[in-house]
């Protein structure tokens, strides 16, 4: 059962019932009555909120004994085992008078009582854990809930609890998505979030203290690193100016080390390959972001390889005191932050107490507090001393009064885990961060503190040890490696030797160039002979579905990134039938460091000195020079670099050095209107190009200049549906079609209007002949060009861009080949298989094969026969209809017409391992004469993940490379339903046609 159905069951529960009457929903275990102003209560809604909408809202709690605060807490007393003793100290002291408010007065003015219950970590204990503290005490809710340790129950126990009303003070859950006040109204925590806000910024100020700028990031694949990445980057790359001057930050290496399926340990082959791609010899910095046991395998391998045995290691979030068991000798140079032990009196006060409870108990006290044990003593005071106060004023007539309200403008000065102050959405203001450092002898030692305010951290670094750079240094070593020196022979010998062998080198290299040019020339020839139907995008086109309709183009625009709000403007407002004229910017260079430049950046006559901005630059100030009618400024960033568009004078920031800026415009040209096939211009220079009325409903491909396209099917009216072969730029195209899906109105079916890979688009207006250059990108990927080439078992083709369809002879091999497939996982029904066909066509299979090459060859250490032995699936099977397996054969796999049964494992086409599973009613529904349809596909599966409900993408599978994984399954291991994204992942081999006898 769900986590969020379970927690639904549980508010319902809370409804009056009696025992005459009771109602079982969904199948869980609990029975009960929902009835609520004469009418029953669904249970099929989706979230607590919409429960609450429907007419069943959560009664009023009982009134808890006036003179007793009852809380909660609700921990994971596996791996927090200290919690126990923990609440029974603090509370026992609490109601002693220990704690003491800000003017010295006792904090309490109540008796606190409380409760415990194991969460295990869970998103469905969690919320049971709740459950059973309130029914322990007579069905009526705490006044406050502690916990929970983990971010992800933490986030369905305080949805529950935003819904009841009941305030939650967490010590130890730090994930970003916590500080959502509207989703989490009741929720509040004496640790610092893990995001740009907190955390990363005691990162970036302990980096900057060693005077870092580069450094390298190495991250595991669960989602807590990959946060912890995403949000280092943002308060560490590109231009900074701070205390520590003016400086900019560069991540120049990054990878992932994959964990193992059960997400236990890390791959040993994932460590070996990320130790093997690292730069050697270029940065020496390395954050490594990893839970603590993840981080220590890590570094054990490290030892183990001898990789960069000088690298300094940054960590996070070291759990615990430990010694070093590495066989490293000095142990590796391991600097990280932990939250912050506390040293003050009121911290040593308390572990004091601490220890005569312990030594009471017969036990051997604690050499320190457990990591977040301090933070879990303040919550518990924290949360009773604002129940106290809450009651006080509602006492004295604040009826709105709140305990969260009350407890999140509280500042105590006293705290175990120092100064707490929150910020109005819960958050912990202005946290620390305790540094911590890996001495000679392998123990952990404090050696400073860091916060999320100052530019670097206060640190002790006579106390830092750098592994084989030794103890004590006076400054930190340097974060990348020197430049060797070039050492020089006697004058005589080294001119004689250079002259030689740069006369050779240059003979060498001119020879080899030819040669590699004859070679390239020959491949991208065949390359271009083979592939059927190749076109190559010559402008951006974006559907005018979207150019055109402002409400959604303005929530596009307000979502994106500026590299997608650039794409949109760089794409014609109307679909242009005439081609833009060409604007290109420049700066002036100085003449001695003009030569030093690449040809291909030089504009018009070479005297004048004219550098070309690149693509991205060039876009933003044609941008901004339009929007603002050639005035103003705009600065370009990263780059530390101001344009006056009125002056047209580019200014260095850091130096105030100016040059001059040049805008050249080419004048636009007419072209031929693809409607008409005159030359036509509307009143505002461009001619209009409407999609065609009968196509609504199916894709439209976005397409960037650059972009090589498969057509498998043109019209009369000059429009092509077809499939991207290469992309010009992936992850902008991507990143466009993800934001526009989500702004789109999917009540009137947009969702699935525009595509990145697959589509419709203007044939004549965005495409031309591919050239050799334009195939430079798709060769790389395309090493065989012998694959392109039809089956050898194929009848010939008559038109490689119409699909041909041939019945199988049931006696022939083929035909019993493909029978025999398809009934072993049938389960033994009755069936009687009225015929197969073999499906041909040439551009759906070249597109085909392009894929399955791009993937196999994506993979280095494997070599093709084992790729394609782990990527490729022969067959999969695919339900179907009479009227879409038509499309399918033509057109390929689109959603569009594939159906939308399921998106339980995300948002693409779905292909089963068993054929009993695709011939189901849902999926192959029988046509009027009762004959059901199934295809038995060729499928590149590729890397897969596990799927989410509703996602158009699957997840992340490289970091460094932004590359995604290939397709989503049900489960990782022994998948029986596997989703594709990409429209040439499949190719449908066969179509059956068959009934089910019973």
């Amino acid at each position: 059962m769900s986590p969020f159905f379970l927690a639904l069951l549980l508010v319902a529960g809370l409804l009056p019932f009696t025992a005459s009457q009771s109602f079982q929903c969904g199948s869980g275990n609990f029975s009960f009555n929902p009835l609520a102003n004469g009418k029953e209560c669904p249970c099929s809604v989706d979230t607590f909120l919409e429960f609450v909408e429907s007419g069943c809202p959560v009664p009023a709690s009982p009134k808890q004994d006036n003179e007793t605060v009852f809380l909660g807490g609700v921990l994971d007393l596996i791996e927090f085992d200290w919690s126990m003793d923990i609440f029974q100290v603090t509370v026992d002291l609490y109601n002693q008078g220990f704690f003491l408010d800000n003017d010295g007065s006792s904090i309490n003015k109540r008796i606190l009582t409380y409760s415990l219950d194991n969460s295990k970590c869970d998103e469905t204990e969690a919320i049971r854990a709740y459950w059973r503290l309130r029914t322990k005490n007579g069905n009526v809710p705490p006044d406050g809930i502690v916990g929970e340790r983990c971010s992800g129950p933490t986030q369905e126990l305080a949805n529950l609890l935003g819904v009841e009303g009941i305030p939650q003070l967490s010590p130890s859950a730090t994930s970003g998505r916590l500080s959502d006040d509207v989703r989490y109204p009741e929720f509040s925590r004496v640790v610092a979030p893990q995001n740009e806000h907190g955390e990363a910024l005691a990162m970036r100020a302990l980096l900057r203290s060693f005077g870092w700028s580069e450094i390298a990031i190495l991250t595991t694949d669960k989602s807590y690193s990959q946060d912890w990445d995403t949000n280092l980057r943002k308060v560490w790359t590109g231009i900074h100016h701070d205390d520590t001057g003016s400086w900019t930050g560069v991540v120049s290496h990054s990878d992932t080390f994959r964990m193992t399926p059960d997400g236990l340990d890390i791959d040993l082959h994932s460590i070996n390959q990320v130790f093997e791609n690292f730069p050697s010899q270029s940065v020496r910095a390395v954050v490594l972001l990893a839970h603590n046991a993840d981080a220590l395998r890590i570094l054990e391998m490290a030892a183990q390889l001898k990789f960069q045995q000088d690298t300094i290691w940054i960590g996070s979030d070291l759990n615990e005191i430990r010694t070093w068991r590495i066989s490293s000798n000095p142990p590796p140079a391991w600097i990280g932050l932990t939250p912050y032990r506390n040293q003050n009196a009121n911290a040593v006060a308390f572990k004091d107490r601490l220890d005569d409870f312990h030594m009471s108990k017969g036990l051997q006290p604690w050499p320190r507090l457990p990591m977040y044990a301090a933070e879990t003593v303040d919550s518990i005071v924290l949360l009773a001393h604002a129940v106290d106060l809450t009651r006080d004023q509602s006492a004295g007539g604040n009826v709105a009064a709140t305990v969260t309200a009350t407890l999140r403008g509280i500042i105590y000065e006293n705290g175990v885990s120092g100064r707490i102050e929150f910020e109005a959405n819960g958050d912990r203001k202005d946290p620390l961060y305790s540094i911590i450092s890996m001495g000679s002898d392998g123990e952990w030692i404090e050696v400073g503190v860091a916060s999320t305010t100052l530019a670097t951290a206060d640190l002790n670094m006579n106390m830092i040890c750098w592994g084989v750079f030794g103890c004590s240094l006076k400054e930190a070593p340097a974060d990348t490696y020197p430049e060797p020196r070039t050492r020089l022979p006697p004058w005589a010998v080294a001119i004689l030797l250079v002259i030689c062998l740069a006369l050779l080198a240059l003979a060498f290299k001119y020879w080899r160039s030819t040669q590699s040019k004859k070679r390239l020339k020959s491949e991208l020839g065949r390359l271009q002979k083979s592939i059927v139907g190749m076109r190559a995008a010559k402008v951006t086109y974006i559907p005018n579905s979207v150019l055109e309709d402002s409400c959604r183009r303005h929530n596009i625009e307000s979502r994106a990134s500026s590299r997608v709000s650039s794409l949109i403007l760089s794409a014609s407002p109307s679909s242009s039938g005439i081609e833009d004229a060409r604007v290109q910017w420049c700066w002036e260079e100085t003449r001695e460091y003009y030569i030093t430049h690449s040809p291909s950046e030089f504009f018009g006559d070479p005297n004048d000195c004219w550098i070309m901005y690149d693509d991205y630059c060039n876009q933003l100030l044609e941008t901004a020079f339009k929007q603002h009618d050639g005035k103003g400024t705009i600065s370009l960033d990263p780059m530390d670099y101001i344009v006056d568009l009125e002056a047209m004078t580019q200014t260095n920031k850091s130096t105030g050095f100016v040059r001059k800026v040049l805008r050249w415009q080419e004048p636009a040209k007419k072209a031929t209107s693809l409607l008409s096939g005159t030359e036509t211009e509307s009143s505002n220079g461009s001619a209009c190009v409407n999609f065609p009325v009968e196509l609504l409903g199916e894709p439209q491909m976005v397409l960037i200049e650059g972009d090589l396209v498969q057509v498998s099917k043109l019209r009369d009216d000059r429009w092509a549906f077809g499939t991207k072969l290469f992309h010009a730029d992936e992850e902008i195209v991507r990143e466009f079609v993800k934001v526009a899906s989500a702004s789109s109105d999917t009540e009137i079916g947009n969702e699935s209007d525009i595509c990145a890979d697959t589509g419709w688009f203007p044939h004549d207006w965005a495409t031309r002949l591919p050239t050799g250059d334009d195939l430079g990108g798709l060769q790389k990927n395309v090493s065989d060009t012998g694959e392109l080439e039809a089956p050898s078992h194929w009848d010939p083709i008559k038109n490689p861009l119409v699909a041909q369809r041939h019945s199988l002879d049931a006696k022939s091999p083929e035909y019993q080949r493909v029978r025999s497939a398809f009934l072993s996982t049938l389960k033994s029904k009755k069936t009687k298989i009225h015929g197969i066909e073999r499906i041909q066509n040439m551009a759906m299979w070249q597109s085909y094969v392009v894929k399955r090459q791009t993937i196999c060859y994506r993979e280095a250490e494997l070599d093709r026969p084992q790729a394609l032995q782990r990527f490729e699936k022969c067959w999969l099977w695919h339900g179907t209809n009479r009227e879409v397996y038509e499309k399918i054969i033509q057109q390929g796999f689109n959603r569009s017409f594939c159906g939308k049964n399921a998106t339980v494992w995300g948002k693409g086409v779905y292909f089963a391992r068993d054929a009993e599973y695709s011939s189901r009613e849902a999926y192959s529904s029988p046509d009027n004469r009762g004959i059901k349809y199934v295809m038995a596909c060729r499928v590149m599966v590729g890397e897969y993940c596990v799927g989410k409900r509703d996602a158009i993408t699957p997840d992340l599978r490289c970091s460094r490379t932004h590359s995604l994984f290939d397709s989503t399954v049900d489960r990782l291991m022994n998948p029986s339903i596997y989703v594709t994204y990409h429209d040439a992942q499949a190719y449908p081999e066969y179509i059956i046609r068959f009934k089910f006898l019973e």
